[in-house]
């Protein structure tokens, strides 16, 4: 043990040199050895005094996150006790951090929020208050004073000097009020999830927490010359007490709002369309479709209830909910068209009024809420999941296209079979581009006759008389062409 110390010593030596006589005179039973302990003694024990106090000087409290994402570290002059000092140390990868002063609470906290700003070059600081559990908005009536600023090796510090901050507008007419002789004044601490924000406004849009937590600090330890509170990556917890934390943290409401509206919008509304004009299903079709708008209606619900949680959604001013409310109206006299064509239907057997608006009013809503549901994911700022329900919805419409195609492609087979048979109907779309001579052979099969020798087939569309299909598939796929079925 004594030889690997003497290796230690060595590479401290080597490293910082310090004279032993400088501090300590030999004596005459002094041996060379002694001499090199005392001489690493010398050159190892300042520098690590002066590293420690560098990294958690004693006058100020220091807290850390337990991801060590966030840092905070705070001291009070002891002339003028109405100003302190702060520093605070954000992970850059985090969208924000803040740490709110004087409760153990989101009400009436006095709230310290920090983001990069636009060009990730410096930090945007924005004072905040908060009455109630929602996002706090920006005071602009708060003094501080810019002290020192740096952004390296991942982490983000500013420090600043607030000004008269012992008291500021509290919840309920009240005060919020720092108690600088405390010694477990209550303290909050929160964490933005891991994205980019980069603004330099000050009232920026923040997204909901992803982690928060509870301490206390001791007001009495923070006492101490006025100056920046130091803040490094081997800061500890000084003179604060943690009391409690929680992580992976989501907003439950907006969640389920843009889970409940993407099922609708993207699965429900398609399958019922696909029922009635594939499957010719109307009574699934109405069912599915009752379901869809019951579906709609909870997710319209919930967005209601978290819009009251943000600031740039409280005043229901925004396009996302402007729209929204269009589409829920329009799904509700959607489905009401719907019901009424079915009514009338079951008694003249022929085409409505009601059924002509109920396809084109859900062909154009279905396309609004598509939109207005991409719109949302960027609006809630969830920009990974914006972008990949996009790719989803071009894939959708990509398919969807070629089904078309294919149907389109189908029903022309069908016309030419019921006007010229079906031997002419299997040689559509393989030689229909030749330019065949006349008189030239065409292969196995025979020129096509003079469509307009034969009888023409009964019209396909949905709004026009002459089908003999029954009830259930004429409703389902012609919504209303006459039929000689007796009434019910």
């Amino acid at each position: 043990m004594r030889l690997s110390s003497f290796w230690r010593c060595a590479a401290a030596v080597a490293g910082k040199f310090v004279p032993p006589w400088a501090t300590w005179s030999p004596s005459k039973n002094t041996t060379p050895l002694d001499l090199f302990y005392r001489l690493c003694d010398t050159a190892l024990v300042p520098s690590f005094a002066t590293a420690e106090d560098a990294d958690n000087p004693s006058g100020q409290s220091t807290f850390i996150s337990p991801d060590k994402d966030l840092g905070f570290a705070f001291t009070i002059g002891n002339e003028d006790v109405n100003d302190y000092f702060v520093t605070m140390r954000l992970k850059t990868s985090r969208s924000w951090g803040a740490i709110g002063l004087g409760s153990h609470d989101m009400v009436g906290a006095l709230y310290f929020v920090m983001y990069l700003n636009e060009k990730a070059d410096n930090v945007t600081f924005s004072p905040r208050l908060a009455y109630g559990n929602y996002e706090p908005y920006f005071y602009d009536k708060m003094k501080w004073q810019y002290l020192s600023h740096s952004i390296k090796d991942g982490f983000a510090t500013f420090s600043f000097r607030c000004i008269e901050c012992q008291n500021w507008p509290g919840a309920n007419s009240g005060k919020g009020y720092l108690d600088l002789n405390s010694n477990s004044q209550k303290s909050i601490w929160a964490l933005g999830p891991r994205q980019k924000l980069r603004s330099n406004d000050q009232t920026a849009a923040l997204r909901f927490h992803e982690s928060h937590g509870v301490f206390s600090i001791d007001m009495a330890r923070t006492k101490g010359a006025e100056d920046t509170p130091a803040l490094t990556d081997k800061s500890v917890d000084e003179g604060i007490t943690q009391v409690e934390h929680a992580t992976k943290l989501w907003d439950v409401k907006s969640s389920m709002h843009a889970a409940l509206m993407t099922l609708a919008v993207l699965v429900l509304f398609p399958l019922g369309i696909v029922l009635l004009r594939v499957g010719r299903w109307a009574a699934w079709h109405g069912i599915n479709q009752m379901v869809a708008l019951i579906v709609v209606l909870a997710g319209f619900g919930m967005g209601i209830a978290t819009s009251f949680h943000y600031n740039r959604s409280k005043k229901f001013n925004s396009a996302h909910q402007i729209i929204g409310l269009l589409v829920v109206a329009f799904l509700l006299g959607q489905f009401t068209l719907g019901v009424m064509h079915h009514l009338e239907f079951r008694q003249t057997r022929s085409p409505t009024k009601y059924g002509r608006i109920h396809v084109w009013l859900g062909n154009g809503v279905l396309l609004l809420a598509i939109f207005n549901m991409l719109y949302g994911y960027f609006f809630a700022m969830n920009y990974a999941a914006a972008l990949g329900l996009c790719i989803t919805v071009m894939v959708l419409c990509v398919a969807a296209l070629f089904f078309s195609i294919r149907q389109i492609r189908a029903a022309k087979k069908r016309r030419i079979a019921a006007a010229f048979g079906a031997a002419q109907a299997a040689s559509y779309g393989e030689d229909r581009w030749s330019d065949n001579e006349p008189g030239t052979a065409r292969g196995d099969h025979d020129p096509l006759p003079n469509p307009r020798t034969q009888t023409a087939p009964s019209s396909p569309s949905p709004w026009k008389s002459g089908s003999r299909m029954s009830y259930d598939a004429e409703e389902g796929h012609e919504l209303g062409t006459t039929t000689k079925k007796p009434f019910p």
